[in-house]
């Protein structure tokens, strides 16, 4: 059955989420003004943003508040990493 209600509510929380401009979204729009590297932007953007809403659905808040010292370590090996690659 089609509630109204719940219809409205679903669709003000939805126009919320998308209409906030953040700094990703700042940023893509920056780049897309200028056209400078759109489609990759646009691309590791999606990836990121996919992986992201995918850990939060599988529950890896769990695993990190069952982890003492996780957020730690990960950000650790990613900031080497990301130093290594450049």
């Amino acid at each position: 059955m089609f509630q109204l209600n719940v219809y409205l509510a679903a669709l003000g929380l939805t126009a919320s989420q998308i209409v906030g401009i953040g700094p990703q979204n700042a940023f893509v729009i920056r780049q897309g003004i200028s056209r400078s590297h759109v489609v990759p932007i646009v691309l590791i953007c999606m990836v990121c943003d996919a992986v992201l809403i995918s850990c939060g659905v599988l529950g890896v808040g769990r695993l990190v508040s069952a982890i003492p010292g996780f957020v730690t370590v990960v950000t650790g090996v990613g900031r080497l990493s990301f130093y290594g690659w450049g």
